[in-house]
């Protein structure tokens, strides 16, 4: 996404070409569903979100039009595909408990798909996976946004984490979520008042 930023602040063309090679390098490196990027499902779904955020941001700078910026574009496609499928197998999605990476997971996919649909006609089957992980995705926070998993949990980080990941669908204007952003935010914002309720 940095390099991306580069390119829209400087509409120097020569990036792209250092982006692409840098970005093969990699998957040369690090084929799908090998090496330490793919040990944990959370730096998978960061690497989705990421890309997905290339995308937009490339399509977003209409003063360059390169051929290297298509190629970019395809080839971040190409490899986005591949990691959203991997991510639905390597996640947690099929799991009947999930665990705290789901949130980070389905943010993803729910992002990845949105970005997908603009280049390629969605199929039926992802569709079923798109409405299936947004209803999962919110059984999982109903039960999870409430004091006494907060109180599990210990730690300030993990309702940073959850709002931190729910934020990021603002990018693709998609707000089922605000209610427990809102709830969270309160949360937070109670711990350092030391008042630990949940709003209703």
């Amino acid at each position: 996404v940095a390099d991306i930023i580069k390119i829209k602040n400087s509409n120097n063309k020569e990036y792209y070409s250092i982006i692409i090679n840098k970005l093969n390098k990699w998957k040369k490196i690090y084929p799908i569903g090998y090496g330490l990027p793919y040990v944990l499902s959370i730096t998978i779904s960061q690497r989705i979100i990421h890309w997905s955020f290339a995308l937009m941001l490339l399509e977003s700078n209409s003063s360059i039009i390169a051929p290297e910026k298509e190629k970019l574009i395809n080839q971040l496609i190409k490899y986005l595909i591949d990691e959203t499928s991997y991510l639905l197998i390597r996640g947690t999605f099929f799991n009947k408990i999930k665990n705290n990476f789901f949130v980070s997971e389905a943010v993803s996919l729910i992002i990845a798909f949105e970005v997908l649909n603009n280049y390629h006609k969605r199929f039926l089957i992802i569709d079923y996976i798109d409405k299936k992980i947004k209803r999962e995705l919110d059984d999982f926070l109903s039960n999870r946004i409430n004091a006494k998993s907060f109180v599990d949990e210990g730690s300030i980080f993990y309702e940073n984490f959850i709002l931190e990941n729910l934020s990021l669908l603002e990018s693709i204007n998609f707000k089922k979520y605000d209610k427990y952003k809102y709830k969270l935010f309160i949360y937070i914002y109670s711990i350092s008042k030391n008042n630990k309720q949940l709003p209703n």
